[in-house]
């Protein structure tokens, strides 16, 4: 579950359709993320008092789940489109709230109101990089969780990496696979 979270969650970050103006910058991000060729995500998600510490690599090569010290390559077939489909979502509220630095990376910071199908409303804060349009990072509040990514982009696929990782099959047939 913590897994398909985060993917999920990486997506709804950044996928929109149907959206005022004020949320045209987050519309382009997404264009954007949705055409970065990779990325990790590392994600923090508080929910019932428990929190869950997530990292996640795609890349051409497959896509990567960190478990310790060591990248295990995914034995599920999750397309970029995958994805895209599982994640459509509404922004609503969008507001520019000025401009801050993530690691070194100029960014303009937006509040928004989301919305994805099959997901809870969220509210949040992204930050978009201001020369790539990429989004770097993202909190937000759904009603059971407050989360928290980081998504970089100047990431290489880790070398090695089974998937032997126990309970890793679980992820079969999570997005109709």
């Amino acid at each position: 579950m913590k897994i398909r979270l985060a993917v999920g969650l990486a997506g709804l970050a950044c996928i929109n359709h149907g959206v005022a103006d004020t949320c045209a910058p987050i519309v382009k991000a997404a264009g954007t993320y949705a055409k970065a060729e990779r990325y990790a995500v590392k994600m923090t998600m508080v929910s019932k008092g428990e929190t869950h510490l997530t990292e996640v690599m795609m890349a051409p090569e497959g896509m990567y789940i960190r478990a310790g010290e060591q990248w295990i390559r995914s034995p599920v077939a999750i397309s970029r489109q995958d994805l895209l489909d599982a994640n459509k979502s509404v922004y609503s509220d969008c507001k520019r709230l000025g401009q801050e630095s993530i690691d070194g990376v100029p960014t303009a910071v937006y509040r928004f109101t989301g919305k994805a199908e099959g997901q809870p409303p969220m509210t949040g804060k992204m930050w978009i990089g201001t020369a790539d349009d990429l989004p770097r990072r993202l909190e937000a509040k759904t009603q059971d969780a407050d989360i928290t990514q980081a998504i970089r982009y100047d990431v290489q696929s880790p070398k090695g990496g089974g998937a032997g990782l126990p309970g890793l099959d679980q992820l079969k047939g999570l997005f109709g696979k």
